[in-house]
């Protein structure tokens, strides 16, 4: 199974790789919204992890362009920010489901959910 992590700060990724890191999960990267997008192209990965705030293409938008490709790729929305406004954005554009990275080490059990 592939896991793409997409976060504009590397030591998040980095984070969550290592809270994953004993799941068999082939990993890969992006650091914006665009290359996601890119990379979802090319891996077809089965579990996206999606900040929301991004430069060059956000995660909702990323997402929404996602779902236009796919509509059985999981996209859990992980970031900061818990507004209800954004939290409803997210899952209109497509998303699975919605952590907050202060609740990064509960990830596992919203990745082993079918």
């Amino acid at each position: 199974m592939t896991i793409l992590i997409v976060d504009d700060n590397l030591h998040i990724r980095e984070f969550i790789k290592e809270i994953i890191s004993d799941l068999d999960f082939s990993i890969i990267e992006a650091s914006n919204g665009l290359m996601a997008l890119s990379k979802f192209k090319m891996y077809n990965p089965e579990i996206i992890l999606m900040d929301i705030k991004m430069e060059i293409m956000d995660g909702i938008e990323t997402t929404a362009e996602i779902r236009k490709l796919s509509s059985t790729t999981r996209i859990i929305m992980v970031t900061d920010y818990s507004e209800k406004s954004l939290i409803e954005k997210a899952m209109a554009a497509g998303a699975n489901d919605y952590l907050l990275k202060k609740e990064l080490l509960k990830l596992k059990n919203k990745i082993s959910i079918n």
